[in-house]
């Protein structure tokens, strides 16, 4: 497997290496994972250990087994991880071609794909599905509301979609934090694009409701959208590279 993204908190890859994933290559443009998050992960993942069972399928005392032999020793994770099949690569960019053809099985990211330049995007899908074997799994969580509506409540989650391209890119968008502000058939097209067959595309409209659109004037761009494209949180994206 290899995420695209991983963040401060190695969660998902670690879940993943519970329920029986033998290779897991982690990546990421900047190093933000340390020896305190990880340590701090793997305990909450095996205190909830029993919940983790009913949502996995697999036995609590599998999930626990192999999270606890994940944890930290002497301050050090990276080679106790990548002993056990987990490599962390950061910095990296995924979109640059750097492992070989066919190299994996699965690759995913959670809430990552909203936060990249558009053209990056793309090149991300070009080379997921040259990386994945045929009958390989692409799996995206992909944010797709206003993120700064989290710390200001003031802020609708449709705000950004208010602005037209060149005043959000001005305002909204700098070096720290970007949103390429895609609506889901937008990364839906793009996997299609790139020979990659769609198996789901799940809008989470959560906590984005009807009565927001009353309060916001959308930009021309998205103003004529239908309505599961604008009032959509999150898109859970799965896809095939054929066989």
């Amino acid at each position: 497997m290899c995420e695209i993204g991983s963040g401060w908190q190695p969660v998902v890859p670690a879940v993943f290496y519970g329920m029986g994933a033998e290779s897991i290559v982690m990546t990421d443009i900047a190093a933000h994972m340390e020896t305190d998050l990880v340590a701090r992960t793997m305990k909450h993942l095996d205190e909830h250990a029993d919940e983790m069972a009913q949502i996995t399928g697999v036995p609590a005392k599998q999930l626990q087994l192999r999270w606890r032999d994940l944890m930290p020793v002497d301050g050090a994770w990276q080679q106790r991880w990548a002993e056990r099949g987990l490599v962390y690569l950061a910095p990296h960019h995924f979109d640059r071609p750097t492992f070989p053809s066919g190299a994996f099985d699965v690759v995913y990211s959670n809430s990552v794909l909203g936060y990249v330049p558009s053209p990056t995007v793309e090149a991300i899908f070009r080379e997921t599905h040259r990386l994945l074997r045929p009958g390989g799994w692409l799996m995206h969580r992909i944010s797709t509301y206003d993120d700064f509506a989290n710390s200001d409540p003031t802020i609708t989650p449709l705000n950004f979609l208010t602005f037209d391209r060149e005043d959000w890119e001005r305002i909204g968008n700098s070096a720290m934090h970007h949103q390429n502000r895609l609506r889901p058939a937008e990364y839906v097209a793009l996997a299609e694009r790139h020979g990659l067959e769609v198996l789901l595309q799940d809008r989470e409209p959560e906590h984005l409701l009807p009565e927001m659109l009353d309060d916001v004037v959308l930009d021309a761009e998205f103003a004529d959208l239908p309505v599961d494209e604008v009032l959509c949180a999150h898109l859970i994206l799965a896809a095939e590279r054929p066989r």
